[in-house]
């Protein structure tokens, strides 16, 4: 006749069955561990493209301040519909020139005696920006700007239109300047370099001038005399963190 293991037993059972299981776990776990702690090499890289801009953003504003609101919007409204007929007549595209909105600051001043502000004015301003494809017209440009009643400038900001391009090729540079300092160290250790474990690129910045804009001073067709600006160069950067194997 069988009989019925006692409960106890049957419990004992499996946890000797569970047991069992975590000890052939174990290994794998720790053989994968050791493996993540592979001697390794971490390095920067660095690379850079210097190129001769082809773009610049040109940002400019027109501000007025007057008594009445109506009479400073008229002033800004003239000074932007002449602004936009000079870039028709220099050829930048319509799509190439952005105007943004009316921005309308009261103006107040404060008076003692009784202690409260009084309203004397309206500052109305709005923004104008350039995506200039043809760097020969910044002087022009900027000199007859000003000249229309454009009164706010903020400078020129060069660019590439290839610059995503640039920033690949930079960016390739960045890697085997990684590679090559990771070369080296694994040399003087009296090692042989293993293969790339990790790769991070920093993210793109924005290109910076190699040298400050020159200006000079030419004469236009109606003998004034406007600024001709002479942009120079632009390096684009690239910037990636590496880690190598040690065999």
């Amino acid at each position: 006749m069988n009989r019925a293991l006692p409960r106890r037993f049957n419990s004992t059972i499996a946890a000797v069955a569970f047991a069992a299981c975590l000890m052939a776990a174990v290994p794998a776990a720790v053989a994968h561990d050791d493996s993540s702690k592979q001697p390794a090499i971490n390095t920067n890289g660095k690379g850079e493209v210097v190129v001769e801009p082809n773009r610049a953003w040109v940002q400019l504003g027109v501000q007025s301040t007057q008594t009445e609101l109506a009479a400073a919007q008229a002033e800004v409204d003239a000074v932007v519909q002449r602004f936009l007929k000079l870039t028709d007549d220099l050829g930048i595209a319509r799509k190439h020139v952005q105007s943004a909105q009316l921005s309308v600051s009261p103006q107040y001043e404060w008076d003692d005696k009784p202690r409260k502000r009084t309203l004397v004015g309206y500052q109305v301003s709005r923004g104008l920006t350039v995506d200039l494809r043809d760097l020969d017209r910044m002087g022009a440009l900027l000199t007859r700007a000003v000249k229309l009643g454009v009164n706010q400038s903020s400078g020129p900001r060069f660019d590439h239109t290839e610059r995503d391009a640039l920033y690949r090729q930079a960016l390739a540079l960045a890697t085997r300047d990684a590679k090559a300092q990771a070369a080296a160290m694994a040399d003087a250790l009296g090692v042989s370099l293993g293969k790339a474990l990790e790769l991070n690129a920093h993210g793109q910045s924005q290109p910076r001038p190699v040298q400050a804009m020159a200006m000079r001073m030419a004469s236009d067709e109606s003998g004034g005399a406007e600024q001709s600006y002479e942009a120079g160069q632009i390096v684009v950067r690239a910037q990636v963190n590496a880690k190598f194997a040690m065999d």
